[in-house]
């Protein structure tokens, strides 16, 4: 995509991009049918992550703080959405995906 004039969104669009691809494809390595959580899905570098992960046939655990946030990331695809403040992650991974997940990807901490 060319954009006419570089600004703000321009710049956070190609810095968060770049980090939730890079994220999966890269230093996770990510292939088809592998499993991949995502914290902090529904933040910048989350999303581009989770969309990177879902185009490549992954299937995607993202968690997030709120109600809002977990609409959104059902709109993004995600397979499995945990709201921390709510429920424990690894309660509900381990429910739902007893195998485990090959890749977590983790930009908040």
């Amino acid at each position: 995509v060319k954009v006419a004039q570089a600004d703000a969104k321009a710049a956070a669009l190609r810095i968060s991009g770049l980090t939730g691809y890079a994220s999966v494809m890269d230093a996770g390595a990510a292939t088809r049918g592998e499993t991949v959580l995502v914290t902090a899905a529904a933040g910048g570098t989350g999303q581009f992550a989770v969309q990177a992960a879902k185009r490549l046939g992954c299937k995607v655990i993202g968690t997030c703080g709120s109600e809002e946030k977990a609409r959104m990331l059902c709109t993004l695809g995600c397979d499995t959405i945990v709201q921390h403040r709510k429920r424990a992650v690894g309660e509900v991974v381990g429910r739902r995906h007893p195998e485990g997940v090959d890749l977590v990807v983790e930009h908040v901490g």
